[in-house]
C-alpha cells in the first residue's frame, strides 16, 4: 500500500521520470543529496568576553552519494575567530580550513585548503549568537571579505592537478576566480564569474571559461545568467551564452528554467552556430521533473549516420542461401557524412533521420550516396 490504495496505478503516475520494478514501491523521487556522516567530531570554544571568541572544529567523516555508488572518506580541520568592534558597528569573521580526501600521502587523495575573513555591519548591542541568524538570511551580503584557496589531486606525494584561486565581497558584488592545470601544464581551465547580488532579491550573473591543451584553446564559454524569485517558493532562472572551439566563436547557446523549493524543475534551451570544421547546428531539448528529458538537433555539413542492424526476424539456413543464391542480409552504412542529419531524444529513445555522401576513406572511388531513417512508435 506504499504507493496508494489504486491498484491499477503505476510508479506514481509518473512512468516517464520513475519506474517500478517490483510493482509495489516506486523509488523515491526526490532529488538524491549526498550523505555525509561525521566520524569522532571534536569542537573547542574559547569566549574571552561578549565579543570575541575562537575555535576549532576537527572531524572525519564518510560521505556517500547513492546515485553513482560512491563512498569516500577523509577529514576536515577548521580555525575560526570572531570578533565585535562596537565603536566601528562591525563584526570580523576569519577562518582557516583544510578538506581532505583519502589519505593524504598515499594512493589517491586531494586536499583544499581556504583562508579567508568578512567584515559584516552590525547594529551596537549585536551578539555573537546572533551571527549564524545573520549569515543565514543573507545579511552577510552587506559585508566585505575576501579569502585564498588551494587544492590539489595527488598520487602518493605526485601532484596530479593543482588548484588556486580567490573569492572577494564588496559592494554586494562577488567575484570568484580560479585556475586549475594538469600535470606538466598540458591542461589548463580558467574560471571568472561576478554575481551582482538585488537588493529586490535575485541575482545577475557572468562568467567566462576557457579550457586550453598543450597551450592551445579548446573549450571556451562566455556566459550571462539571471536569477529571480518567482511565484510561492519558485525561482526563475535564464542564462546566455557563446561557445567557443579552438579559439573559434561557435554556439550560441541559450536556457530559461524554473527550480522549486519542493524539488521540482522545469528547464527549456537552445543552441545554434558553426562547429568547427564543417558543421552547422541547430538544436533546443527540455529539462523536466515530470516529463523528463527531450532533445532535437538539426546538423548541416559534416555530420554522422549511426548505424542499423537489420535482421531476418526467420532466418534461413545458410545452405538454403547458397542453394538458391539469395542474397545476404542489407548492410546500412554508416560513419563521417556530408549531408543533413535530424537527432530526437525523447522517453528513452533515439530517432534520426540521415541523408547525404558516406565517404570510404579505405576506398576513395566506392561513393556511396543515401539516407537512413530509425523510429520509435
Amino acid at each position: 500500500m506504499v504507493d496508494g490504495p489504486n491498484l491499477y496505478r503505476y510508479a506514481r503516475n509518473n512512468p516517464v521520470k520513475l519506474n517500478d520494478p517490483n510493482g509495489t514501491d516506486p523509488p523515491d523521487d526526490k532529488p538524491k543529496l549526498p550523505q555525509v556522516t561525521p566520524l569522532l567530531p571534536q569542537t573547542s570554544i574559547t569566549r574571552s568576553d561578549d565579543t570575541s571568541l575562537s575555535g576549532r572544529y576537527s572531524t572525519g567523516y564518510i560521505l556517500r552519494y547513492q546515485p553513482l555508488s560512491l563512498t569516500l572518506t577523509g577529514g576536515l580541520h577548521s580555525q575560526f575567530d570572531a570578533n565585535i568592534n562596537r565603536t566601528e558597528g562591525t563584526v570580523n569573521l576569519s577562518t582557516r580550513s583544510l578538506v581532505t580526501t583519502g589519505t593524504v600521502g598515499s594512493g589517491l587523495w586531494g586536499g583544499l585548503y581556504f583562508k579567508g575573513s568578512l567584515d559584516l555591519p552590525v547594529p551596537n548591542n549585536f551578539q555573537l549568537n546572533q551571527i549564524p541568524g545573520t549569515l543565514l538570511s543573507g545579511g552577510g551580503l552587506a559585508g566585505r571579505g575576501e579569502g585564498i584557496f588551494l587544492g590539489n589531486l595527488s598520487a602518493g606525494s605526485f601532484n596530479l592537478a593543482t588548484l588556486q584561486g580567490n573569492v572577494s565581497l564588496a559592494d554586494r558584488q562577488l567575484r570568484l576566480n580560479f585556475d586549475a592545470n594538469s600535470v606538466g601544464n598540458l591542461a589548463h581551465v580558467g574560471f571568472r564569474s561576478t554575481t551582482y547580488f538585488l537588493q529586490s532579491g535575485g541575482a545577475n550573473i557572468d562568467a567566462q571559461l576557457k579550457v586550453n591543451t598543450f597551450g592551445l584553446p579548446l573549450v571556451g564559454l562566455d556566459a550571462t545568467g539571471q536569477v529571480r524569485p518567482g511565484t510561492g517558493d519558485a525561482t526563475n532562472i535564464s542564462a546566455q551564452g557563446r561557445l567557443s572551439l579552438f579559439g573559434i566563436p561557435s554556439l550560441r547557446l541559450n536556457a530559461t528554467g524554473t527550480v522549486t523549493g519542493s524539488g521540482g524543475y522545469d528547464f527549456t534551451a537552445s543552441a545554434y552556430g558553426y562547429i568547427p570544421p564543417l558543421s552547422y547546428v541547430t538544436g533546443n531539448a527540455r529539462l523536466s521533473s515530470t516529463s523528463g528529458i527531450y532533445a532535437e538537433a538539426r546538423v548541416f555539413g559534416l555530420t554522422y549516420t549511426p548505424g542499423i542492424d537489420i535482421k531476418d526476424p526467420a532466418p534461413l539456413p545458410g545452405i538454403v542461401r547458397q542453394q538458391y543464391n539469395l542474397p545476404a542480409d542489407p548492410s546500412v552504412p554508416s560513419g563521417l557524412t556530408f549531408g543533413y542529419s535530424r537527432f530526437q531524444y525523447s522517453q528513452g529513445n533515439l530517432n534520426y533521420f540521415s541523408i547525404g555522401y558516406l565517404p570510404n576513406f579505405s576506398n576513395i572511388s566506392d561513393l556511396r550516396f543515401g539516407f537512413t531513417a530509425q523510429g520509435h512508435f
